[in-house]
This record gives C-alpha cells, structure tokens and sequence, in this order.
C-alpha cells in the first residue's frame, strides 16, 4: 500500500529509473476535481517503502499520470482538463528524481491530449486524441515540443480516445485505441506504424 488518505487516488503509471521504482497517480476529492494533482512517489527498496518526491498541477484538473524516461531524464506527464473539449498536455521532469522541473504545458499540442508518451532511439512519440473523436500521431525531439504528424484514427461517432502505445525494438509501434462509442460497448483498434530511421 502506498497511500490511504481518502482521496480520490487513481490513473496510474509505474516506471524504473535510476536504480528506483516510482509511481505516480492522480490524487483528488473527486473523480472530477478542479484542484487535481500528480503525485510522484519513489522506492529506493523496491517497493518496500515510499517518498514523495513531486506534486505538479496544472491551472484546472491535472490528471492521467505517465511516467517515462528516456535514459537520462524522468517525466511525469498527464493533462489538465478545463472544460469539455478544451484539455492542455503537459509535463515536469527530472534528471535525478530528486528535484523537478515546474508543471508546463506541452507546446504544439493544442487541445489535444497527449495520451503515454514513449521514447524511441533519438525521439519522443505519443498518439494524441481531441474530444472531437480524432486520434493523430506526434512526435518530438525534446519531449516538450511537438509536432502533429498525422490522423490516425478519425470517427465522431465512436469517440477514440485513449491510446496504448508500445514501441518494439525494430521500430514497430503497436497501438491499442479505446473508443467510448461503438453501439454502446466499448473497442480497441491495433494499429502498426513503422517507425523511419
């Protein structure tokens, strides 16, 4: 257990850094809650016991938490949502795990929620969704800015939106898309994009 304080605690993501395991969730007094956060916990045990080492927020409900690295530095990433339709992408970062950067938003990005960001060889790549029911492909040299590649997936009707992403060793990237209507059950669509050198 790593924490039991009543909160709404929820949307998780895991990632090994450095020798240390974090997590990080999004912590809040609802399900939807203008004053949610991202708490990042570390284990220098393996999971025995656990420190806090960052809390980001952006200006409305920050939440979805992701953890990555790209080797040399740790990003919580997640996004803040605002009202329908209008969401803001973001992330902090850190180069020991110990000390973070601020909350920012991601530029390049608009409404689009930046759903688990991966990194791959020298770039960041990250499938993105829009409430408008659009799911588009990004990629970055920095994993700050980004640049919208191309339309992966497009239906109003079905509503894509959150994006699995998983990049294989050859340059594969294998995507599962949860759509939230589909004769009222929910889909996943595989989706294979090979990665240029």
């Amino acid at each position: 257990r790593i924490t039991n304080n009543r909160k709404h605690n929820a949307f998780t993501g895991a990632c090994w850094f450095k020798g240390n395991l974090y997590v990080a969730y999004r912590e809040g007094d609802a399900h939807v809650d203008e004053y949610g956060r991202l708490v990042v916990l570390r284990s220098r045990n393996k999971g025995i016991t656990w420190d806090t080492v960052a809390v980001c927020r952006g200006e409305g409900d920050t939440r979805d938490a992701h953890l990555y690295t790209d080797g040399e530095k740790l990003f919580v990433v997640g996004f803040q949502y605002i009202e329908k339709g209008n969401c803001i992408s973001g992330c902090s970062y850190s180069y020991d795990g110990e000390r973070w950067t601020l909350w920012k938003p991601y530029s390049g990005t608009g409404n689009f929620v930046m759903w688990r960001p991966q990194w791959y060889k020298s770039s960041y790549y990250c499938a993105g969704y829009t409430s408008e029911g659009a799911v588009h492909w990004f990629e970055s040299k920095d994993g700050l800015s980004w640049e919208d590649k191309k339309i992966i997936y497009e239906s109003p009707e079905e509503e894509p939106n959150e994006c699995a992403l998983e990049i294989l060793p050859d340059g594969t990237a294998i995507m599962l898309m949860r759509c939230e209507k589909r004769e009222t059950i929910l889909i996943s669509v595989a989706v294979n994009i090979h990665l240029l050198p």
